[in-house]
């Protein structure tokens, strides 16, 4: 009977092996492939935006600049210009179009590119944010104070339409208006309360890890309610898919206004390739902080097997497959977002991911980590980082032997 079951094990863990191998195999060509039609879709883009911002009776010329002019067809007196600039946003870069009267005045304005998550991007737009720079001039914008109130959940969304909005106003001021306007100057480095906590809940990790395991057990709990604090809901700026998929599209924000993203995106997969410890999951994340305390109050303690497990991390891994590849296909981080983050931390997000927020929440009352078992996308990458590993540690003994 031992037998049996030892063979049984050992077929199971043989299919495991050749099913991992043919997944990892199509989905690292389907994404080749992915980004590819992405990026060629992405290069036949056109001006597509003037008919919408220029009135009907009047025709356009391109200048210099990304700046085109509106004149009457007869009288050719210059009515309008219309600039289009980028702004950096939470998932990428943002274009805005706006039309300028001769004496400097925004009339009008479009985003014609954004990348952002579209429940924050609706979020946005439903605010009357973007509607709040109509009349203003260069001189109004150029100052900090006079900008729109940029919508709480939604500001680095905010800041990237601010941005794009300024440069474009400031090209068209300079170059056909004459007006002066400043030079942008470097950001400096943006080193705060997030970078700091990130390295001390790390610090403090490995200090507990060294510490016997009931002092341990109540080290863990401080960090993980400090993360969920800090991290989670003071700032919301868990690890997530979106971040990862910005910069495999080749969207790297500037790291002087950007490092904490750097810091944590580096350190979790930096440790799993260099030690295989996933210490940011299983100690610092805010969204396991909440599946550990529910689990706290209701007895969680409902565990899911093995073989149940192997085939939701197969699941995880197909959902991040899919993730990555309209992300290359539509060139956005965030076009197939199943992430509960937003939902949880910024009340931000579809209803779907508010009915799948309920059923995990109340699943963790009874089962142990839920999400992370069983739609968590870091867990699949930090799955295959491992795999890489262990394929780099492979090739390191064949060498040196």
């Amino acid at each position: 009977m031992g037998t049996t079951k030892i063979k049984k094990a050992k077929r199971f863990y043989q299919r495991r092996v050749i099913i991992d191998r043919i997944m990892l195999i199509v989905a690292l060509v389907t994404i080749i492939i992915s980004a590819i039609i992405g990026l060629r879709g992405e290069s036949r883009e056109r001006v597509k935006y003037l008919p919408g911002l220029l009135p009907d009776s009047c025709i356009y010329e391109e200048l210099e600049n990304n700046i085109y002019r509106c004149y009457m067809p007869v009288t050719f007196t210059t009515i309008a210009y219309v600039s289009s600039q980028e702004g950096k946003g939470f998932s990428g870069p943002l274009k805005v179009a706006v039309l300028v009267d001769t004496t400097g005045k925004l009339i009008d304005l479009d985003i014609i590119l954004n990348r952002e998550t579209p429940s924050y991007f609706n979020k946005v737009t439903r605010s009357g944010f973007i509607l709040a720079f109509k009349g203003m001039r260069y001189a109004d914008l150029a100052v900090e104070d006079n900008s729109p109130d940029v919508i709480t959940g939604a500001t680095y969304t905010c800041s990237g339409i601010k941005e794009a909005v300024t440069r474009a106003v400031s090209v068209v001021a300079s170059s056909q208006l004459g007006e002066s306007v400043y030079e942008e100057t470097k950001p400096s480095v943006k080193f705060g309360i997030p970078e700091i906590s990130l390295i001390i809940l790390y610090l403090m990790v490995l200090f507990a890890l060294k510490r016997k395991e009931g002092l341990k057990k109540v080290l863990r709990w401080i960090i993980l309610l400090a993360g969920l604090v800090i991290l989670g809901l003071w700032f919301s700026i868990p690890l997530s898919l979106g971040k990862i998929n910005m910069l495999l599209l080749g969207y790297w924000p500037d790291w002087h206004t950007n490092l904490y993203w750097y810091m944590l995106i580096f350190s979790v997969f930096g440790i799993t390739l260099v030690n295989d410890k996933r210490w940011y999951c299983n100690w610092i994340c805010p969204f396991l902080a909440v599946q550990e305390g529910l689990a706290f109050i209701g007895g969680g303690k409902v565990r899911i097997s093995l073989k149940a497990r192997y085939w939701f991390r197969l699941l995880q891994r197909v959902l991040v497959w899919v993730a990555i590849v309209m992300a290359f296909l539509y060139r956005t981080p965030s076009k197939f977002n199943y992430e509960l983050f937003g939902a949880f931390f910024n009340l931000t997000a579809t209803i779907i991911l508010f009915f799948l927020l309920a059923i995990f929440l109340i699943a963790s009352l009874f089962i142990k980590r839920p999400y992370c078992n069983i739609l968590c996308p870091i867990n699949a990458l930090n799955d295959l980082i491992t795999e890489i590993r262990k394929g780099v540690l492979y090739l390191a003994d064949k060498i040196r032997s």
